[in-house]
Order: C-alpha cells, then structure tokens, then sequence
C-alpha cells in the first residue's frame, strides 16, 4: 500500500492569482495604468500558477521500500534502515513534522505542514500525521531509536 501526504494548502495560490487576475481586469476595464501593469500582471498571476502546480507535488510518499520526500524541484528517497522515527514540531509559525535518520540527521518534512494563516491552514494535519507516524511506526518496528 501507498501512502501519499501532501501540505493540504497549494490552493493559496491560486487565491493570489485570482486577486491579480481581479485587480488586472478591474484596471483594464478603467483604463488604468496601461500595457506595463498588464505584463506585471500576467508575470505575477503566471508565478503563483506555476507554484500552484509545484506546491501539490510537494508531499511524502510511504512504499514497501521507504519514504520518498518530494520538494519543490527535487525529490529524495529515504530507505527504512535510515528511518529513525517521526516528531511533530509545533513553532509559532506552523506545526509540521521532523524526520529523525539513524545518523542523527533531522529534516523537516515538506508534509503535513499546518499554519497559523487562514489561508494555510490544513483541518486535517493531526490525521495525516497520525497516519503518517503509524506508517514510519510499523516500518522501523524493532530497530533501536537514539536518544533525543
């Protein structure tokens, strides 16, 4: 079985894209401030797009044969002997997940992420996280855990 978490919040972008699309007719429809803040706009509305589109690629993905972390460009491929265990970090900013590797390596993880924005929030972080830490639970069961 697969199981995939993503950050649950890629939609943000797409509400800034459709502020900028909103604010560009609006000036278009005025007869506003011309052809350079038409550019500007399609520039801005064309980034927040593309980070809608690499923002939902973000995300773990748990297989038989470890965990596969998946960023913005690039992606990693932890295997289960490396796998230490799961903490959930709360921040002021935001609560996400913190990956322990039997080297004594951290990483934060790009999923789940829950902010403390409106836009950033994700209702079901404690869920996947659960889930996520019974997968790396089931995994690493047996295997000697360092001492925090």
């Amino acid at each position: 079985m697969v199981l995939r978490v993503t950050p649950g919040r890629a939609a943000e972008w797409l509400v800034f894209a459709a502020l900028f699309v909103l604010w560009g007719a609006y000036d278009f429809a005025t007869g506003g401030n011309g052809a350079a803040l038409v550019i500007s706009d399609v520039a801005l509305v064309t980034a927040f797009v593309t980070m809608y589109f690499l923002d939902r690629r973000r995300g773990i993905t748990v297989t038989a044969e470890g965990l596969r972390i998946q960023g913005y460009l690039r992606a990693e491929q932890v295997e289960w002997s490396r796998v230490s265990h799961l903490e959930p970090r709360d921040t002021n900013s935001q609560r996400r997940v913190r990956l322990h590797l039997t080297d004594g390596a951290m990483r934060n993880l790009p999923a789940p992420q829950d902010g403390r924005g409106p836009l950033q929030r994700d209702r079901a972080f404690d869920e996947k996280a659960a889930r996520l830490k019974a997968k790396v639970a089931e995994h690493t069961a047996g295997e000697p855990q360092p001492a925090p």
